[in-house]
């Protein structure tokens, strides 16, 4: 006899369901390699991206920060960290930091970039790393500030997920 298995279950899950907001006048796409990427319509420049990968359930969040940082680093050595820290997002730990740098055909910018850990189903099975990466002209708060909202709106659906809730509690 054959079996069956459910997908999202407790032996296989997909991307954990989730939902997000956009201020007016954003628009939201998936793409070949985000979840989602949102920016002002009529102009891609001002963005923001939601990104995701697998990573072993023993990856440690502050270790995936500090290759990010470095990645960031080395593409724009003279990048300025204007906030770095840790919270929360809801029931998660997470993670943002501000920067701007000068981008050789965009000229100042600034980049929020905000990171964290789906549910976690033991440190022997993989877990989702989501990364929220938002892009504007350095000088613009207001579009900042928008960024920050989608962020801030990020809210994983765990009923969807057909997880139990000791399952999804904590990062």
């Amino acid at each position: 006899m054959a079996t069956q298995h459910d997908v999202p279950s407790r032996d296989f899950w997909t991307v954990t369901p989730f939902h997000f907001s956009t201020p007016d006048g954003w628009v939201a796409k998936q793409t070949v390699d985000h979840l989602a990427f949102m920016h002002v319509d009529g102009n891609t420049d001002i963005n923001c991206a939601i990104g995701w990968k697998r990573v072993a359930g023993s990856m440690d969040l502050r270790r995936l920060i500090q290759i990010n940082s470095l990645a960031l680093k080395k593409r724009f050595p003279e990048a300025i960290i204007s906030l770095s820290r840790y919270g929360r997002l809801r029931d998660r730990v997470a993670y943002m930091r501000v920067a701007e740098f000068d981008h050789p055909e965009l000229g100042p910018y600034g980049q929020i970039y905000s990171a964290f850990f789906g549910p976690r189903f033991g440190s022997d099975r993989p877990v989702e790393f989501f990364e929220l990466t938002g892009a504007f002209p350095a000088a613009d708060n207001e579009r900042m500030k928008e960024i920050i909202a989608i962020v801030e709106s990020f809210q994983f659906r765990f009923a969807d997920a057909k997880v139990s809730p000791l399952q999804a509690k904590g990062a």
